[in-house]
């Protein structure tokens, strides 16, 4: 029993004695389980035990008052009203009661007939009239009443309530939303009264907007400039609020200025901006913002991450941009870049602030199903939804007729990513014209004669001769379009903001152990001189690498730019870069790419880190070269007195000499002095070649798979740094494996490495 009721219990029990505490102690014990219950989103049961209470004290008005809060958990806005109109005959100025009788004839009045709504909607408007006449710190009364004029469409008069709110209550998350929310409304759509009395709504509401002093107007004025493609004017306001530091308008601001930098093409001033933001987090509200910006690209799981810390929210706005950048390694993080580009161009083109009526749905079946994210969009139709996330489609097809409905599909080509996806959208009679909706398969197959090519199914449908045909293969399309939309509209994928030729390039990786013994990897890239050279006026190559963690942090970055010729060997462009004491697990990414990016090469893989444990012996990586020599000066190929020239393709000609370097470290001394010996193995992975016929003459062996190479050596020091060549002439085209195993004659331990390659 809560404790404020079992102090009524004994304030009754004082002043009417045993009779009355009987039925008071029946009354609150019933009311604090409903009420229980309720908090427990146990609705259902919560009512019947309110109905059984209400059955012997059909006044109580904390029972009728929980009642209608369980229909206004339901949405039974009708119902709800009931239950609060009722506390009002009993008690004149319950408050409570008519503040939610304000929320519940606005949200009922949604979807009405044009009488029964602007009834339901005058009616609201009086009761919140009633709230602020008792009690004008009430709640959020000012605010709720805000949201009405929103749905009336005076987005002026919901901007001044807002402002009202605020003045009584300035931190409030969900009036500092709306608030802007509604500015923005204002500038997009302009309000049904200001259309009325100019004819040029743009500048009616600019005139308005500067007739009024505050900050935030200013900035809508720069953000309506920014809408109109005025960019410097725009720039030229954002500047100077950004000398203000306003505190509203801090992240709003910033997310302005990073959509007005990428439209001016500021690539890196825009990223920086951006990332800015995402460092300057400290409130819900900012949280807010930033997850409205980047919500339509998330997937389910993205809604699961654990923020434990401000520095964790953080880290996911940062992180999740490198997760979804198809080449971390650039400069330019061209994801980010093309999300913006494409809300921009969503912003413009496909809003719809709309309610969302079920009856409006031209997926009359309600076949679709969409993942959770999908349900957080309140601004776009679903038009705008599929361009956020894979950009502008392949192909459009749309037909025309005065008896159909607008209709239009697009098409998204197979590529490695996803397969072929067609998204086909309505607009339901008696819609909005902008209220564009998915729908499995066109609903007239007279549509279907603009799509023809695009699918066999459809094709099908279109030339089926019967009905019983057509139905055959509708099942078909429709469990196809299932499930591809809900796959696809839980993941996206990139688009180059500009066209540019992709060529191919190798990247391998070998690890080696520095002096203290710690990890290090050396990273080469290449890629086929003749492709980059392409572009005659390429002299200049940039390359570069990026390692990130398993949370998609970048622990590593590095671009070089050289002269083209000065790296070219055996026809390739090479280059190397180091990175000391990676993760054990980690995301490489790398790239090769001319000077105006018109040409880019790139791969992401995983690499796992090699140990090398202190005292034990160990070998690193071998490294596949194309040649191996004492170095004359030094170079970046420079590896302890000799210059090794790598191979990354791990391609080689049969009839070239192929190298390979490797070191071995922890090898036991006995005066200074190390003796070890090493076993070379070479076997064929092609099935169907024996090598050994292939070597006859040239080693022994007693396997007829593989052949073996021994030799034994003796050096200063404890690390060795060796390297070995072989003309593989005689040998077939194919995968080969080369392992290498040394034994240190001093302690008798033995330790190998491996790897493959392709004779060509």
């Amino acid at each position: 029993m809560n404790k404020k009721l079992l102090r009524f219990v004994v304030i009754v029990f004082c002043l009417y004695g045993n009779q009355s505490i009987a039925q008071t102690i029946e009354y609150v014990k019933l009311y604090d389980e409903s009420l229980q219950l309720y908090e427990s989103g146990n609705y259902d049961e919560a009512q019947k035990t309110l109905k059984r209470l209400l059955k012997k004290y059909p006044k109580e008005t904390d029972a009728l008052m929980l009642m209608g809060n369980i229909e206004m958990k339901k949405e039974n806005w009708s119902k709800a009203k009931d239950w609060f109109a009722d506390v009002t005959k009993i008690q004149l100025n319950h408050i409570d009661a008519f503040y939610k009788l304000g929320i519940c004839d606005r949200e009922d009045g949604i979807g009405r007939d044009i009488v029964t709504q602007m009834i339901m909607w005058k009616n609201s408007k009086k009761h919140f009239h009633t709230v602020i006449l008792l009690d004008s710190t009430y709640q959020q009364v000012y605010y709720e009443y805000a949201l009405l004029k929103r749905y009336q469409k005076e987005y002026q008069a919901a901007i001044d309530l807002c402002y009202k709110q605020l003045d009584l209550k300035p931190n409030n998350r969900d009036t500092l939303l709306g608030l802007l929310y509604f500015y923005d409304l204002f500038i997009t759509y302009g309000g049904e009264n200001l259309i009325s009395m100019f004819g040029d709504a743009d500048q009616a509401q600019i005139d308005w907007l500067k007739k009024r002093t505050g900050n935030v107007d200013i900035f809508f004025i720069g953000e309506k400039y920014r809408r109109q493609n005025k960019l410097n004017q725009a720039d030229s306001i954002f500047s100077m609020l950004d000398k203000k530091h306003d505190p509203l308008l801090k992240m709003p601001l910033a997310l302005a200025q990073i959509r007005l930098y990428y439209q001016m093409e500021a690539l890196k001033k825009a990223e920086a901006k951006y990332f800015s933001a995402v460092n300057s987090i400290s409130s819900s509200s900012d949280v807010s913002f930033l997850f409205e910006d980047i919500k339509y690209i998330l997937e389910d799981n993205d809604l699961k991450y654990p923020f434990r810390s401000l520095e964790d929210i953080k880290s996911f706005y940062r992180n999740i941009w490198n997760r979804k950048n198809p080449l971390n390694s650039l400069e330019i993080n061209y994801r980010l870049a093309e999300h913006y580009k494409r809300l921009i161009y969503c912003e413009k083109n496909y809003r719809y602030d709309g309610f969302r009526f079920p009856i409006h749905n031209p997926d009359r079946t309600h076949t679709l199903e969409f993942p959770n994210i999908f349900y957080n969009n309140k601004k776009f139709n679903h038009k705008g939804l599929v361009y956020l996330r894979y950009g502008r489609p392949d192909d459009t097809a749309i037909k025309v007729d005065a008896n159909l409905p607008n209709n239009e599909s697009w098409l998204y080509n197979a590529t490695n990513n996803h397969p072929k996806y067609i998204f086909h959208f309505e607009v339901a009679e008696q819609a909005h014209a902008n209220d564009w909706r998915l729908v499995p398969l066109p609903t007239n197959p007279e549509m279907i004669e603009a799509r023809l090519g695009w699918d066999r199914y459809l094709d099908q449908y279109y030339m089926a001769n019967t009905e019983l045909d057509a139905n055959s293969v509708v099942g078909t399309i429709t469990i196809e379009s299932v499930r591809n939309i809900r796959t696809a509209m839980n993941s996206e994928e990139h688009s180059w903001l500009k066209k540019m030729e992709s060529i191919p390039i190798n990247t391998s990786i070998a690890w080696f152990r520095n002096d203290e013994g710690k990890p290090f990897c050396d990273i080469y890239i290449s890629a086929a001189a003749n492709q980059i050279k392409k572009n005659e006026n390429t002299d200049t190559v940039e390359t570069g690498v990026a390692l990130m963690d398993s949370t998609w942090k970048v622990i590593a970055k590095e671009t070089h730019n050289s002269i083209l010729e000065s790296k070219i060997y055996n026809q390739q462009f090479i280059e190397i870069f180091t990175v000391q004491s990676p993760p054990v697990k980690a995301y490489l990414n790398s790239h090769v790419s001319n000077q105006d990016k018109s040409i880019l090469g790139g791969s992401r893989t995983v690499i796992a880190a090699k140990e090398f444990k202190p005292a034990k012996m160990s070998v690193s990586d071998l490294v596949m070269a194309f040649s191996v020599e004492p170095a004359g000066q030094y170079s970046p190929f420079t590896k302890h007195g000799l210059e090794v020239i790598p191979n990354p393709s791990r391609q080689a000609k049969k009839d070239s000499l192929i190298y390979f370097y490797y070191e071995i470290y922890n090898l036991n001394e006995i005066d200074g002095q190390s003796r070890y010996s090493i076993n070379q193995t070479i076997t064929s992975l092609n099935k169907s070649e024996n090598i050994f016929q292939k070597f006859t003459g040239l080693f022994s062996s007693n396997d007829e798979q593989s052949i073996s190479i021994s030799k034994e050596h003796q050096t200063r020091g404890s690390t060795a740094y060796e390297y070995t060549a072989f003309d593989f002439s005689s040998l077939s085209a194919g995968q080969v494996e080369i392992k290498i195993k040394v034994k240190d004659l001093n302690s008798g331990k033995v330790t190998e490495t491996s790897t493959t390659f392709t004779l060509l």
